[in-house]
């Protein structure tokens, strides 16, 4: 499969229905960022030698969904690479891989997201306050937050590590392919 790239005139004004001036937004906001520095390829015409350029699908619906869409950027960056992963799990007919959480004492969430202890009894209070339910608990003396907790914290409080993971994850599914 590898990446695709299309013309990004045909596909963002033509399929698409963005107007000139939004293609031409777009296409300088994906060159301005460092991250999309692969999404393009360039090669020459072979009719009268000028060059062509074309850039991945990935980015280009990375801008529309993410970049040019109402709402949090991190919800939206979330839900465009949990989908992406679902398209590259089909594709390599693999089982849909989640994050399996487990307890934690309170004193590891510190590391584990590297936050201070402060910004953990604030995220650890907020999403007590989101369950109806004790979510801490104590054993062996230490306290402890419950798996159902863990993932609350890391899906929607510490959402910056979920996208590392994501876009790691992303990688690693695009690594399968390209082999």
């Amino acid at each position: 499969m590898g990446k695709l790239y299309v013309d990004p005139y045909w596909f963002l004004c033509k399929k698409l229905s963005f107007s000139y001036q939004e293609h031409f937004e777009i296409l300088k906001k994906i060159k301005r960022r460092s991250k999309w520095h692969n999404a393009f390829r360039y090669r020459k015409s072979t009719v009268d030698g000028s060059t062509i350029t074309s850039v991945s699908v990935e980015c280009l619906i990375w801008f529309i969904e993410v970049e040019f869409k109402e709402g949090n950027s991190k919800d939206l960056k979330i839900n465009f690479l949990e989908r992406y992963i679902e398209v590259l799990e089909d594709y390599l007919k693999i089982p849909h891989e989640r994050l399996e959480y487990c307890d934690l004492p309170l004193k590891y969430l510190r590391t584990h997201f590297n936050k201070t202890k402060n910004a953990i009894g604030v995220a650890t209070n907020r999403m007590q306050k989101h369950f109806p339910y004790p979510l801490k608990y104590v054993k062996y003396g230490k306290v402890y937050v419950s798996a159902i907790g863990i993932k609350w914290l890391n899906e929607k409080y510490f959402r910056t590590k979920y996208i590392e993971y994501l876009e790691n994850y992303k990688d690693s599914l695009e690594s399968r392919i390209s082999n």
